[in-house]
């Protein structure tokens, strides 16, 4: 692991989406994968990649998001991905339908990283681009090909690798203290596409699989969308110091 090959004997966790979904295959892997991980925060966790797909397409039939917006998402991700296959009006619309979804859903900072990231290609040679900064031909190739083989370019249609992934497989959250997990706190953006009723699926399902209770928390934040790091980043800074001083014994 990362953690060995630094030299490290304990470490805490953070990770926001697919990373979040990574940090739980570390901690709740197969040989004790949690020991040396004194804790982790997980923000937008979803209970499996397909719940958050659902979740997301659930999201273009909230009131306030325009009809047209929600039709072009859907039918740019029924071809190729990313309305790729959509002619040159159906991608300019589509392009700002999906800055409307990231505004409402992901993150309405300016700095637009995360999915806007993802999009568009990274600002100078990797991922996060800044809006209204030009992407380099390296970020362009690098994050539309981590976004074809994850997601199949695809942000409201299940595809790639990511398609069977699921936090519980094989009854794993139920066995998060064997694993050497002892502190998880789930953080949600009360705008996240993701629904409350999966956050908790989560935190539920590693209630029931850490000793002591205590060690599993969740947090919903005002004012945020998927990236609460982002949104609220003052806020979620000191949650975080709080948490991990609380688990670094």
């Amino acid at each position: 692991s990362r953690s060995t090959a630094a030299g490290l004997d304990r470490v805490h966790i953070v990770a926001h989406g697919w990373g979040a979904m990574l940090a739980l295959d570390h901690a709740l892997g197969p040989g004790g994968g949690g020991k040396g991980v004194a804790s982790v925060t997980l923000i937008s966790a979803p209970p499996s990649y397909k719940r958050l797909i659902e979740d997301r397409v659930a999201s273009l039939s909230a009131p306030g998001f325009r009809q047209d917006y929600a039709e072009v998402l859907m039918e740019g991700d029924a071809g190729a991905g990313g309305g790729s296959a959509l002619s040159d009006a159906g991608r300019a619309l589509y392009d700002k339908a999906m800055a409307a979804w990231i505004d409402a859903r992901v993150s309405a900072r300016a700095a637009g990283a995360c999915y806007e990231g993802l999009r568009v290609g990274g600002a100078g040679e990797g991922f996060g681009a800044l809006r209204n900064t030009p992407a380099s031909d390296v970020g362009v190739r690098s994050s539309s090909a981590v976004w074809k083989d994850m997601a199949g370019g695809k942000m409201f249609a299940v595809d790639g690798a990511l398609s069977d992934w699921d936090a519980d497989a094989n009854g794993r959250l139920a066995s998060a203290a064997e694993s050497g997990v002892r502190a998880v706190k789930v953080y949600r953006g009360e705008n996240d596409a993701l629904s409350r009723d999966a956050a908790m699926e989560v935190v539920d399902g590693l209630a029931r699989g850490v000793m002591d209770k205590s060690g599993v928390a969740f947090e919903e934040v005002e004012g945020a969308g998927s990236c609460v790091h982002l949104d609220r980043s003052a806020f979620f800074l000191d949650g975080v110091n709080a948490f991990i001083s609380a688990h670094d014994a």
